[in-house]
């Protein structure tokens, strides 16, 4: 016959050894949402993820929208004056064509602060130039040659937060205002840097173009501008992100006042 102290004994045994139906992993947990693991050491959760795996998995979406990219491409054809063909947040690469000779391609993009830099080097066979405008139009930077062995562009500029428009062009198709050109022309540079808006018309809001593109035999056909930027992030995303953070400071909260701890009897 077994005594009171051997039931307490194996009651005590059978408690340590009791393992809960589930366990989750933090590791796992921003992969693919909540995942169930097995492996030792890890916090046992019955029924629903611990404030911390929630909380790294809200951060799991807010760097995702923060870090993604994606490329653009050219729909149609274009159009050269502001407000241009919409782009938005989140792209790091545009890809269009010039066509025909004296075609010119903006695009307007919602830009982070700090620097940002635009380049064709290497994505284009077009002798290209590209010009960046502010959201009112007036210029800001712009690039024909990158340097005198190439024929694409490159731009850099610091930026604060907005909405700006960036334009690409064959040579030698140049941004105008009412009073004259806004940049230099690019025959005035030895070295071709980034231009300045200080050109006749740099005061001034863009109003057209000069039409004598086409001025070399590379002069139309694709294009690739690649994109550098602190990107602001997609509105959407952020406010996924926003709410699983909410949820689970919400879920977290009316666990720590609903838990009542219940010790378990060693009473057999």
């Amino acid at each position: 016959m077994v005594d009171q102290t051997e039931k307490n004994a194996m009651a005590r045994c059978l408690l340590k050894h009791r393992r809960p139906s589930h366990r989750w992993s933090i590791g796992t947990a921003c992969a693919s949402g909540f995942a169930s693991s097995t492996h030792p050491g890890e916090s046992d959760v019955k029924s629903k993820p611990s404030f911390l795996q929630g909380a790294a998995f809200a951060l799991f979406l807010i760097h995702g929208a923060c870090a993604h990219a994606s490329v653009w491409t050219e729909t149609g054809d274009a159009v050269d004056m502001p407000a241009g063909q919409y782009v938005g947040a989140g792209i790091d690469r545009i890809n269009g064509s010039i066509q025909p000779l004296n075609d010119v391609d903006m695009y307007r993009l919602q830009l982070g602060s700090g620097l940002f830099t635009a380049s064709t080097v290497g994505l284009s066979s077009v002798d290209t130039q590209l010009y960046l405008f502010d959201a009112n139009g007036f210029g800001i930077v712009g690039n024909d040659d990158a340097s005198s062995a190439s024929l694409q562009s490159t731009i850099s500029a610091n930026l604060t937060a907005g909405v700006y428009f960036l334009a690409i062009s064959a040579f030698n198709s140049d941004p105008l205002s009412l009073a004259g050109r806004i940049f230099p022309d690019s025959t005035d540079f030895t070295g071709d840097p980034n231009w300045s808006a200080t050109g006749p018309g740099g005061g001034s809001a863009l109003t057209g173009w000069t039409s004598s593109g086409g001025a070399t035999t590379t002069q139309a056909g694709s294009y690739g501008i690649q994109l550098n930027t602190a990107t602001v992030p997609e509105p959407a995303s952020m406010g996924l992100a926003g709410l699983a953070l909410t949820g689970v400071l919400w879920s977290s909260t009316r666990r720590k006042k609903n838990t009542t701890i219940h010790r378990p009897s060693t009473t057999v």
